[in-house]
Formats: structure tokens, C-alpha cells, sequence
């Protein structure tokens, strides 16, 4: 994964200078095409999906085997709000964030959205999944992040 990402982000970067890398592993993937999938969890037994993917099922327990699966990010505005304060990992505000239903998949996933005017992000909003610059970090460089952004948005 962050190869890909780290890929399509540094096409153009100066020789020796500090890769762009994926804030979380193994969270999303990005192709060089634009498009962004969720690394998500599906439960064999009962079916469920989890995010980010986890190694047990919440409803089955250790025993179920939790397959990997990379979906799309279209989806629709569970709730949002925007944050006025800058956050402990370097996010300069105003930024937004809130939970997203997917519409390939019954599960509904925490994420930033690309705008940080949350006010027209009301329930029911169709979102798409895109990656965007996060922070810098002094050891890692830039660090991307997926987020959510309204539909007919550019990236």
C-alpha cells in the first residue's frame, strides 16, 4: 500500500528528498489513476465488516476467519463537524470530520473530510473517498491520509 501511495504521490520529487507516506498502514489504498479503496475486515461466519480491518469478529470471536477486502468509498454523511482548535498531531483548523455510510457495504466509517466546511456536509450528503496531505512529520516527510469530500467536488 504505501507503495503505491508513495508511488503516485513522489512522481516529481527532487532526488533525496523525504518520502510522502500513509499517516496509518494498511488502512486505504490509492492507485495512480485516482482511485481510493478502504482496507476493510469481512467476517466469514456472520458476514459482518470491519474498519479499520480487525484480526477477530465483534460478533463471532476468534474463531471466524476475517478475510481482507478493498472497497469503494462512495458513501453518504452519517453526522459531521467541523474542529476550531489545531490537533494534537499537527491538523491546522478549522477541520471536519465525521462518519460516513458506505454504499457497497453495510458499515458506516470514521474520517476527516477534505473540507473543513462541515455545515454543508448534512445527513444524507453523497461523499467519494480521496487521499490529501495530512501533516509533516519531521522523520516520515508528508503524511496522507484518506478523507472524504462531497461528490461533485474535485479532488
Amino acid at each position: 500500500m504505501e507503495g503505491i501511495l508513495t508511488n503516485q504521490l513522489q512522481a516529481d520529487a527532487p532526488a533525496g528528498a523525504v518520502e510522502a507516506s500513509a499517516f496509518m498502514e494498511g488502512v486505504f489504498e490509492s492507485e495512480a489513476g485516482g482511485r481510493v479503496r478502504l482496507l476493510v475486515g469481512h467476517c466469514s461466519s456472520c458476514g459482518a465488516y470491519s474498519f479499520p480491518r480487525r484480526d477477530v469478529c465483534q460478533h463471532c470471536g476468534p474463531d471466524a476467519e476475517i478475510a481482507s477486502a478493498a472497497v469503494e468509498g462512495d458513501g453518504h454523511v452519517y453526522a459531521s463537524t467541523v474542529v476550531h482548535v489545531p490537533s494534537p498531531v499537527g491538523i491546522k483548523s478549522p477541520y471536519a470530520y465525521g462518519y460516513v455510510d458506505l454504499d457497497q457495504i453495510p458499515l458506516r466509517v470514521f474520517g476527516l473530510f477534505a473540507r473543513a466546511d462541515a455545515g454543508g456536509l448534512v445527513p444524507g450528503t453523497p461523499v467519494r473517498l480521496v487521499t490529501e496531505a495530512l501533516c509533516q512529520d519531521p522523520k516520515r516527510g508528508e503524511l496522507f491520509t484518506y478523507k472524504f469530500t462531497r461528490s461533485g467536488d474535485a479532488a
